[in-house]
């Protein structure tokens, strides 16, 4: 057993200024709440420990992100680790040009991996994850030919495939990313091969793109809220090439939209700012739904960035936006954006704002956002059978009752939602449903309120992971 001090991991530990417990908690953050104690990184940095693979690479890539140069497993445990060449950034090999020959050489690495790719796709952040936004805007979109010629076994066959995503969409609403993403990745991959075949008129190149997008966005929100954010970039990153390549900018403020919203979602502000005013450019000669749609992805990227009057000016321009809609004019994803879509993501919004101010120890402040917030998802009149949506609608409320104090109402809204974590497959929620877990444990757990709900609460969330 090793007892020596590894003098390269207490060097780079020194030069970003983290303990070993800070690197701990940044290895969980980026993969997942308990994929290393606490305490581990102590007896990496002066036993000489080595930790079991994946672990030796994720300490790697978590090190190189603040050192801003690439930390190599054989450098970092000075030969004693095993590499893990399986997990790899959700960027690698999208180096290609923003063409139709390089889409469809990135498609390719989706077929090769196949229905059962092993590589797990590590979630990007910064300049690596944001150029892709910026990028598509610098380019002009490729406008293919419109002719809706070509053989007739590919035109029946495209529409098929088109007729077909918007079930697979409404699945996703119904039941959550966990239920049907592995059937979504086949489709994803036979548009893929279709593509990657050619011989197509132009007409149906284009819409084989589009369908590429559409099942490239739909398995990224997917995959995100399966809780696999770096698969879901890669989904996304490939949409959007398949979007621009076909001129389609609507889809492509979409893609944009939901990578603005993932990073809003994981608590990197900047990032969502950013990709989320790449969204609103992409969208600017849009449908009202999608330019309402990207306003309020930015809305709640301000939020997530703290930036309170950036958040009210968006939420209410998106909400003037959507007095135009025209229905009949939008894309067939679209249907989701709808007054009360927005009004419950503002509420989010405001509750996230609102805890954000109890720890700067801004009762008054908070209890006026949280409030606010409370009020608006409250009045929240969308479609039950949405039950993810319901599901998150009242975690959100019981969230924004916890952090105001009120554990009755708190409780009595986590109790129903638990009745929707029985239908829904949703890494997402159930992440939601722990953090109140925490929240109602940390020195609330002797209200009589609280004492009676936490083993339901408990209960479900075995029930979930099993």
């Amino acid at each position: 057993m090793a007892t020596e001090t590894n003098e390269v991991l207490a060097r780079y530990l020194a030069i970003v200024g983290w303990s070993p417990r800070a690197l701990a908690c940044r290895v969980n953050r980026l993969f997942g709440a308990g994929t290393v104690s606490p305490t581990a990184p102590y007896h990496w940095r002066d036993a000489g420990s080595v930790p079991r693979p994946p672990v030796p690479k994720m300490a790697a890539i978590v090190l190189s992100r603040p050192l801003g140069k690439t930390i190599t497993v054989e450098e970092l445990w000075k030969g004693q680790a095993q590499d893990s060449p399986l997990l790899i950034p959700a960027d690698h090999g999208m180096d290609a040009p923003w063409t139709l020959a390089g889409t469809v050489r990135i498609v390719e690495d989706w077929l090769l991996g196949g229905l059962m790719d092993r590589r797990e796709f590590l979630a990007i952040s910064g300049s690596a994850l944001t150029t892709a936004g910026w990028d598509y805007l610098g380019l002009e979109p490729t406008r293919l030919a419109a002719a809706l010629g070509g053989d007739t076994v590919g035109d029946t066959l495209t529409r098929q495939i088109e007729t077909m995503i918007p079930s697979l969409r409404d699945a996703d609403h119904r039941r959550g990313g966990l239920a049907g993403l592995p059937y979504v990745h086949a489709q994803f991959l036979a548009v893929g091969a279709l593509l990657r075949e050619g011989g197509h008129s132009d007409g149906i190149t284009r819409r084989l793109l589009v369908a590429l997008g559409e099942l490239g966005d739909l398995a990224g929100y997917m995959a995100f809220d399966a809780g696999r954010h770096g698969l879901a970039q890669r989904y996304w990153l490939t949409a959007l090439r398949a979007a621009r390549e076909a001129g389609d900018q609507p889809l492509a403020a979409s893609i944009l939209g939901n990578l603005s919203y993932q990073a809003t979602w994981r608590e990197d502000g900047q990032d969502a700012v950013s990709l989320g005013e790449a969204a609103v450019l992409a969208s600017t000669s849009a449908t009202a739904s999608v330019r309402a749609a990207a306003t309020s992805r930015l809305a709640s990227a301000y939020a997530a960035n703290g930036q309170l009057s950036e958040f009210r000016r968006a939420a209410a321009q998106a909400r003037e936006i959507l007095e135009n809609r025209r229905p009949a004019h939008d894309p067939g994803w679209a249907e989701f954006v709808s007054p009360d879509y927005l009004q419950a993501q503002s509420a989010y919004s405001l509750i996230q704002l609102g805890r954000a101010r109890l720890t700067q120890d801004d009762r008054a402040g908070a209890r006026k956002l949280l409030t606010e917030g409370e009020t608006r998802l409250a009045s929240d009149r969308r479609n039950d059978a949405y039950r993810r949506s319901d599901l998150l609608r009242n975690t959100w409320l019981a969230l924004g009752y916890t952090a105001r104090g009120d554990l009755e109402r708190s409780c009595s809204a986590g109790r129903v939602a638990l009745q929707g974590l029985a239908h829904v497959r949703s890494a997402r929620c159930v992440e939601l449903l722990r953090a109140l877990r925490g929240e109602l444990r940390r020195g609330r757990h002797t209200h009589p309120w609280v004492r009676e709900f936490l083993p339901e609460l408990d209960a479900a969330l075995r029930r979930h992971a099993a």
